[in-house]
């Protein structure tokens, strides 16, 4: 599985949600978040859109309107955002149900025993993280050094 620029933002959004979220319940506008993360703000308005159909974050309109987590960050994981940008987590196109006619594989493949193992393991690797443990290790951790 490879995750693409735009689902690197998408948990860079939500992971600076998070930590806004734990300083104040107002809405974050886009600008600070792309500022925050070096996010182009126009590449992240449709990151936020994706986030916020798949009910992730919520879009408040207005003056002082913004996004806000659409719910506690402990039950938000890594891989509700994964999935709702980049779809379902697949290690292989032809896991997928995409295979190519082409491959001689198919029917039976040897490795469908194998991806299956190896999608169980992502997956429950990605939906036991969440943004607030995310976030308190981030917090706690031993810092950045400057050289």
């Amino acid at each position: 599985m490879k995750v693409s620029a735009k689902g690197r933002y998408a948990l860079l959004a939500v992971l600076q949600l998070s930590a806004e979220r734990a300083k104040s319940e107002k809405a974050v506008q886009i600008q600070v978040i792309a500022d925050k993360q070096h996010i182009p703000a126009r590449y992240l308005v449709q990151v936020l859109l994706q986030l916020n159909h798949a009910g992730i974050v919520n879009s408040v309109r207005g003056a002082k309107g913004g996004y806000t987590l659409a719910r506690h960050p402990s039950e938000i994981s890594v891989g509700d955002v994964i999935r709702a940008i980049e779809g379902p987590i697949e290690p292989a196109q032809c896991f997928s149900g995409e295979a190519p006619e082409r491959c001689p594989f198919s029917h039976p493949c040897p490795f469908s025993r194998l991806w299956e193992e190896v999608t169980d393991s992502v997956a429950n690797v990605l939906d036991n993280t969440d943004f607030n443990s995310l976030q308190e290790e981030f917090n706690n951790g031993p810092g950045i050094y400057h050289i």
